[in-house]
C-alpha cells in the first residue's frame, strides 16, 4: 500500500500507539484523534494503514478465531468418526471451555504487555465472549445440522474465565493493577 512520504515513522508510532489505545476499547478518543491530528490524510488510508497493524499484531487471534469459526460451523456429521463425542455425555460442553480457553489464552499473550489492570482485562474478554455468541447465532441461523445453545455460550465463558484467572494467577511479575477495577 502506498502512504504519502509526509507519512514518516513519528506518524507511523502515533498510528500504532493510538492502536493501542483502540485495543483497550477506547474507541471514539481513537476516531477523535485520527480527525483532530492526523486531517491531512483520508479516512480510507488511515484505516487500511490501521487494519495491516491491527492484523499482524492480532494475527494468532484471528488464526485461533477461523478455527473455531470452521469448527462451529461445519456438519455435524464431519465429526462423526471421532467417537469421543458419543461416549461421553456433554463433552461438547467440554470442547467449548477448550476452545475458548485457548482463545482468550491466544489473545492475552499477544497483549501480554499493554494490559494495565484487571478491569481492562476483563474488557478484553468481552471479545471471546461476544464472538462465542455469534457462533452460537450463526450455527442456529446458517447450519442444517448445528443448533446454537445458551448452554453452549455458557461454557465459552468459563472457558474465557479460567484463562483470566491462570494468567493472573501465574503472572505476579506483571503486578497488574486491581485498584483501579
Amino acid at each position: 500500500m502506498y502512504m504519502p512520504a509526509i507519512f514518516n515513522a513519528t506518524l507511523k508510532h502515533k498510528v500504532t500507539k493510538s492502536l493501542d489505545v483502540l485495543t483497550s476499547c477506547c474507541l471514539w478518543h481513537f476516531f477523535v484523534w485520527i480527525f483532530v491530528s492526523l486531517n491531512h490524510y483520508t479516512v480510507s488510508q488511515l484505516c487500511l494503514y490501521a487494519t495491516k497493524i491491527m492484523i499482524k499484531k492480532n494475527a494468532f487471534s484471528i488464526l485461533v478465531a477461523l478455527i473455531i469459526m470452521y469448527l462451529s460451523l461445519a456438519n455435524s456429521h464431519t465429526f462423526d468418526s471421532v467417537t469421543i463425542f458419543n461416549s461421553i455425555p456433554n463433552f461438547d460442553k467440554f470442547v467449548h471451555v477448550g476452545m475458548y480457553f485457548g482463545f482468550m489464552s491466544v489473545i492475552i499473550l499477544e497483549h501480554r504487555n499493554s494490559v494495565q489492570n484487571v478491569r481492562q482485562l476483563l474488557i478484553v474478554g468481552l471479545i471471546p465472549a461476544f464472538y462465542g455468541i455469534l457462533m452460537e447465532i450463526l450455527q442456529s441461523t446458517l447450519t442444517q445440522t448445528r443448533t446454537g445453545s445458551v448452554f453452549d455460550e455458557l461454557a465459552d465463558c468459563i472457558g474465557i474465565l479460567i484463562s483470566i484467572f491462570i494468567w493472573l494467577w501465574f503472572n505476579p511479575a506483571k503486578k497488574i493493577k486491581s485498584d483501579n477495577y
